[in-house]
């Protein structure tokens, strides 16, 4: 299976929690597991307006479920300040529709190994 793309503009690697959002994106959308590994067991994404799915298990089905119709994912923008961050930009799906996209995730702490604990998710269709 072809690799899927994760597109953001290089940076200047100076902020940790920067990489991991990037990573965590590439992860999922390649079905690549391990990015379980950036997520509190007791994660809760809350995507508006939709459902709001908690716990590791329920994360990773709901993932599962939608990431197969996604071609890549164009970032715009990560940004980053102490437990929080933030990342815009658009999905776009095998069929050629884009949806524009942001996200906000919290860590449990603030420190380089922390694990995200909350992501609230807005999805313009």
């Amino acid at each position: 299976m072809k690799s899927k793309k994760v597109i953001f503009k290089e940076d200047c690697g100076n902020a940790p929690k920067k990489l991991i959002i990037f990573e965590l994106y590439q992860k999922i959308i390649n079905n690549d597991e391990s990015f379980l590994e950036y997520l509190k067991d007791d994660i809760i994404w809350d995507i508006k307006g939709r459902e709001e799915i908690k716990g590791l298990e329920n994360f990773l089905i709901k993932v599962k479920s939608f990431t197969n119709n996604i071609k890549e994912i164009r970032l715009d923008e990560i940004i980053t300040h102490g437990r929080v961050a933030a990342a815009n930009g658009i999905i776009e799906l095998e069929s050629g529709k884009l949806i524009d996209f942001a996200d906000t995730f919290k860590f449990n702490n603030s420190s380089k190994t922390a694990k995200i604990s909350v992501i609230n998710s807005y999805y313009i269709l």
